[in-house]
């Protein structure tokens, strides 16, 4: 593993494990589930740890799924400019989204941009 990896993964987990302090988006679905779900969600989120070749191939901790309340759940990490509308090349600029494994009738604009933890309000526009 090179630095550059190396330095991606420790960003994309301190996200994981601090979301609340981090950039965090959810389908209206996974919001839905209603708010002690959600919490449930971010926690296994933040001690998810079931990395491996098969399921993080490039080691950079930036997908996981699990079940929660019976649905399949997955959360991915990207990278994003600040206005979280475009890709960005600096790995510290990252947004956790979280869905589930099927398609729940959202698709990205479907999703509630959050700044500092998960949005259980009103989708944003």
């Amino acid at each position: 593993m090179n630095l550059n990896t190396e330095r991606i993964r420790a960003l994309n987990d301190e996200l994981r494990r601090n979301l609340p302090n981090g950039h965090a988006v959810m389908t209206a679905g996974i919001a839905a589930l209603g708010p002690d779900a959600v919490a449930r969600i971010v926690k296994t989120i933040a001690v998810c740890d079931d990395f491996c070749q098969a399921n993080d191939p490039y080691g950079e901790h930036d997908f996981g799924s699990f079940e929660a309340d019976g649905q399949r759940i997955f959360f991915k990490i990207d990278y994003f400019d600040k206005a979280l509308t475009a890709h960005s090349p600096d790995a510290r600029q990252h947004r956790l989204s979280v869905f589930f494994g099927q398609h729940d009738g959202d698709d990205a604009l479907g999703y509630r941009r959050v700044r500092g933890g998960i949005d259980h309000g009103q989708r944003s526009s």
